[in-house]
């Protein structure tokens, strides 16, 4: 397949998750945070099981047999979206989601290293250091343009 759709699909999720933490932004300021992460996530989980519903081929039945540690992406999730609705409006939309992406860029980098999660290693390599000091760089250089 177009391996190219593969880099486009979370390029699309980023727009997503940059346009959603000014919305949940603006929603916390109006209802307050943990009420604007309640009512994120609880759009967030009707939609998941609409869409669910209508296209879904996975098993549920299998949910049961779930380690743990594969079941707490929602609550991450939680933790992601809420550390965005305090930031946002304090820092602006730009320096809360080069910091949330530093920090994710952060964690997965060395997961690949590793090899957590499942996931298959990718050694840390020049590339990858120089990569993750220009995000470093980036958060900075917005931060202070602000």
């Amino acid at each position: 397949m177009y391996k190219w759709l593969f880099v486009l699909l979370p390029i699309l999720g980023g727009v997503a998750g940059g346009l959603q933490a000014p919305i949940n932004g603006a929603l916390g300021k109006r209802i307050g945070v943990f009420e604007a992460a309640a009512v994120s996530f609880t759009v967030g989980a009707a939609v998941g099981w609409l869409v669910k519903w209508v296209v879904g081929r996975g098993d549920m039945g299998r949910l049961a047999g779930a380690p743990l540690w594969q079941l707490v992406g929602g609550a991450l999730g939680l933790v992601f979206v809420t550390s965005l609705i305090i930031a946002v409006p304090r820092t602006g939309a730009a320096v809360a989601i080069f910091a949330a992406l530093l920090g994710q860029l952060a964690f997965v980098l060395l997961a690949d290293h590793f090899g957590w999660l499942g996931l298959t290693k990718i050694p840390f390599g020049p590339g990858r250091a120089v990569g993750l000091v220009l995000m470093l760089a980036g958060v900075l250089l917005v931060y202070r343009s602000r």
